[in-house]
């Protein structure tokens, strides 16, 4: 007979300091808006792990892809620029970099090429695993 038990985790400490697994995005909720003027609005919310809008700032690393598993690096838009909410640091200009939320979890980025081109925004979850935005296609 095998023994099973589960253990859900949901805080941790670190000497005095308190850290809860449950803190920081752990999902990322996509909106990708219709091309006008060669720009792509790109609309994210970042959910805790209940699925919730964050109710503080949060950060994730992004990059662009050319595949839809993020599996490839892609060359990126011919712009990235923030829309309407948050922040974005870029580390090599319109293909990867840090993306950081309002405190509502929402951030909002405009994607702009003249080309026709598809990518797919990459989110880095704290899990390690990858959050894939639906295909922005270009046309």
């Amino acid at each position: 007979m095998a023994w099973r038990e589960n253990l859900n985790v949901n805080q941790l400490s670190l000497g005095n300091e308190s850290i809860n697994q449950s803190d920081g995005p752990q999902v990322v909720a996509f909106t990708i808006g219709a091309e006008a003027a060669n720009v792509i609005n790109v609309g994210m919310v970042f959910q805790d792990v209940n699925g919730a809008a964050m109710t503080v700032p949060g950060a994730l690393k992004f990059y662009m892809s050319d595949n839809a598993d993020g599996s490839t690096l892609s060359a990126g838009p011919t712009t990235l620029a923030v829309g309407t909410d948050g922040l974005a640091i870029e580390s090599t200009a319109n293909v990867e970099g840090t993306l950081i939320s309002e405190s509502t979890g929402a951030i909002d980025i405009d994607l702009g090429d003249v080309a026709v081109v598809s990518f797919y925004l990459c989110c880095i979850l704290p899990t390690g695993k990858i959050a894939v935005s639906p295909v922005i296609a270009f046309t």
